[in-house]
């Protein structure tokens, strides 16, 4: 199993459709943005999380997808 980033389809869904637009709108830096836009950051914090979630009007678990590997 992995987790999936559901970042930049809830912000494009939201009108927000590139990272420096959700960026403006969340108050955060591009670069930490950039980091939750396509795939998962080493680190997650709460603080960050919570202005993603402001942002996009979003739950965590919505910004997230826990993927399971199929097995044969």
């Amino acid at each position: 199993m992995h987790l999936e980033s559901c970042v930049a389809d809830i912000a494009k869904a939201r009108g927000l459709p590139t990272i420096a637009a959700l960026a403006n709108a969340a108050g955060l830096p591009r670069s930490t943005v950039r980091r939750y836009w396509g795939t998962l950051p080493r680190r997650m914090y709460h603080t960050t999380l919570t202005q993603l979630c402001k942002a996009l009007d979003a739950q965590p678990g919505d910004l997230f997808v826990l993927i399971q590997e199929r097995t044969a």
